[in-house]
C-alpha cells in the first residue's frame, strides 16, 4: 500500500502546482500489479481536489492510521 498525505495528494491528482505525469504513469503501473494506492480524503478537499483524483483511491484518516500501525515496515518524508 502506498499512502499520499498531505501535499502528497498533488502527486496523484491533475493540479497546477506540480507537473507529475511520469509519476501518476508509474502510480498506475504499479496499480495494475497488486499495489494499493489512496490519497488522504481529508487533504483532496483541502486543496479542492476531490473530483481530480488521477491514480487510487479516497482514503481517510483512520484506515491510514490503521495501515501505518499494523506495517511490517513504514517508511516516510
Amino acid at each position: 500500500k502506498i499512502l499520499f498525505i498531505n501535499r502528497g495528494v498533488l502527486l496523484t491528482t491533475d493540479n497546477k502546482e506540480v507537473d507529475n505525469t511520469e509519476i501518476v504513469e508509474a502510480l498506475k503501473e504499479l496499480e495494475r500489479q497488486g499495489v494499493e494506492i489512496y490519497s488522504c480524503g481529508s487533504c483532496l478537499s483541502y486543496f479542492a481536489l476531490t473530483e481530480r483524483l488521477k491514480v487510487g483511491m479516497i482514503g481517510n484518516s483512520l484506515e491510514s492510521i490503521q495501515n501505518m500501525l499494523i506495517s511490517d515496515s513504514l517508511i516516510s518524508f
